[in-house]
């Protein structure tokens, strides 16, 4: 299910050969979403909001808050990658086994185009693999695709004389290219500048609301009447989720913002407790 912002997203570039898992984290972090699974039976791709989801209270906020401060990042250099097809060949595949055909799946080091295969067939291929039967003497090769990169920084602002260098350098995100390098870069430089950390527990429960009863009669000596059903409203906390950005008060630093990175749950008495790391 992909959100109907990212619907005509278009990526250049080239994926590695890899697990399915792996090569969707390239395609969104390209784009700048995220992949969720939580909470459903299908594979979300949204967004992350920067809108604060709820301040929670200091009364859902369980005894033994952490507090930390990683090493200041001094700048952030993203790679964007650039394919040309070249006509410098590369055997991808060579053997000298004698019988008959045996099918081979063979994964490339780098991308390749216009295969071609001698004493053998290829059966399927793409520009990281193919999948050949292979005779005795096979050869396949391809032709090379020339690899361009650029690096982008984005340098803090913030840092000290005192501080030491401490660059974060993204390079193997290959379909960052010159068309999105910027967007990229911005949006993974706030996240990684900012480096405290809050480890907490936040309870998700629910909560047992009674209504008012009714006042009737008048009374000239002692207290009025009451009367009326007791109706019970059972009324849940609004759930903490992975990505959201909230606001917590905390029991000597006040209110601090953050967005949650980490969560692990645990079920006690009829409530959820999620252990929560926030940054």
């Amino acid at each position: 299910e992909i959100e109907d912002g990212f619907s005509n997203e278009i990526v250049s570039g080239y994926i590695p050969y890899t697990n399915c898992r792996d090569a969707l984290m390239q395609v969104v972090f390209a784009i700048q979403a995220v992949a969720d699974t939580s909470n459903s039976d299908i594979v979300k791709i949204y967004a992350l909001s920067d809108e604060v989801k709820q301040t929670i209270p200091l009364t859902r906020i369980m005894q033994g808050q952490s507090f930390g401060e990683e090493t200041t990042v001094t700048s952030v250099e993203l790679t964007a990658h650039a394919y040309r097809p070249i006509t410098d060949k590369y055997i991808a595949y060579e053997s000298n086994i004698s019988g008959s055909g045996e099918e081979i799946k063979v994964e490339f080091p780098e991308p390749l185009h216009d295969l071609t295969i001698t004493n053998g067939e290829i059966i399927e291929y793409g520009t990281n693999y193919a999948i050949i039967d292979a005779y005795s003497g096979c050869v396949l090769q391809g032709q090379k695709y020339e690899h361009n990169k650029l690096i982008k920084a984005k340098k803090n602002p913030l840092v000290l004389t005192t501080d030491i260098d401490n660059v974060i350098a993204i390079q193997n995100a290959t379909l960052v290219s010159q068309s999105n390098v910027d967007k990229v870069l911005e949006k993974c430089y706030n996240y990684l500048v900012n480096t405290e950390t809050t480890n907490l527990r936040i309870v998700d429960g629910k909560h047992t609301k009674y209504n008012n009863k009714t006042k009737y009669g008048e009374a000239k000596y002692g207290s009025f009447k009451y009367g009326g059903g007791v109706q019970r409203e059972i009324v849940y906390d609004m759930p903490t989720n992975v990505g959201d950005i909230i606001k917590t008060e905390t029991e000597y630093r006040g209110v601090i913002q953050g967005r949650i990175i980490k969560q692990t749950f645990n079920l006690n008495g009829g409530i959820i407790v999620k252990n929560t790391e926030m940054r």
